[in-house]
């Protein structure tokens, strides 16, 4: 069970399991994790059985998904690397092939010049399996661009014709888009704001890649940290039928988040 997360991770969560399930169904898959921040997103992909490396550039945040994970890496289940992932090479030995399952990255592509966005999915396609996926949750809608954006480093976000035209650029087939934490997400952004503003405001005079570097180790109480006691209405089984509301694709233009998968074009 997921909990003391934000509900938008929880429900971005609830969704990759979805997916990890109708794609890989019982079988044990290699990954890779690109901008993994404090470390949750793998920690939830270990929890299934899988094994992977993570990339990130924030050596605290490294810190503390060491922690996090501290059983999987001692069982040599994962290997967390402080580095670049477009100027990295190697595989480190996780898997003989080099080649991987998944390769996902969570809220990183908008930090990125579109040169370098290019450059991460070239080098993500080399490393996955012929049936690899490459995943990419990215924030969209456009209405909603605000202080987070400001603070985090963000050069755009991403609505699904944007989708569309990458993946035309990259010649790979969209196999999966979906608009995710609809209404979860926009209700709360009022407050989300204010919470920012108050507690992350100073950010601002950073430059984008100190920005973007301390975007993998927020901590803003309410926002990015919630008291355990939450976990009380903070999980899986009370957020439930609100998955039900993300994945409904009539509200996929108002979703501030945006969820698809890359595969390659077959003949």
């Amino acid at each position: 069970m997921i909990a003391s997360l934000p509900p938008g991770t929880i429900l971005q969560l609830m969704y990759l399991r979805e997916r990890i399930n109708t794609t890989f169904g019982d079988q044990k898959i290699k990954f890779i994790e690109v901008g993994s921040g404090s470390g949750y997103l793998s920690h939830f992909l270990l929890s299934l059985g899988n094994t992977g490396i993570a990339y990130e550039l924030n050596p605290n945040s490294c810190a503390e998904n060491n922690i996090l994970n501290e059983s999987y890496i001692k069982n040599h289940k994962f290997q967390i690397i402080n580095s670049n992932f477009l100027t990295e090479s190697g595989n480190h030995g996780i898997t003989e092939s080099g080649k991987f399952d998944l390769l996902i990255s969570s809220m990183v592509i908008e930090h990125l010049e579109e040169s370098d966005v290019l450059k991460l999915f070239n080098r993500a396609r080399s490393l996955i399996q012929e049936k690899g996926v490459i995943v990419t949750l990215v924030p969209s809608n456009k209405n909603y661009w605000g202080i987070e954006d400001e603070i985090a480093g963000h050069l755009r976000r991403y609505n699904e014709q944007e989708i569309n035209k990458l993946s035309k650029l990259l010649n790979m087939d969209i196999r999966n888009i979906t608009g995710l934490t609809f209404p979860v997400s926009n209700l709360l952004f009022p407050l989300s704001n204010y919470l920012i503003k108050k507690q992350e405001s100073y950010k601002k005079a950073y430059s984008n890649q100190e920005k973007t570097i301390l975007s993998g180790n927020r901590n803003v109480y309410m926002k990015t940290q919630f008291p355990k006691f939450l976990s009380i209405v903070l999980n899986e089984y009370v957020l439930y039928p609100l998955h039900i509301v993300q994945k409904l694709s009539i509200f996929r233009k108002y979703s501030m988040v945006n969820y698809f998968e890359l595969v390659e074009f077959k003949e």
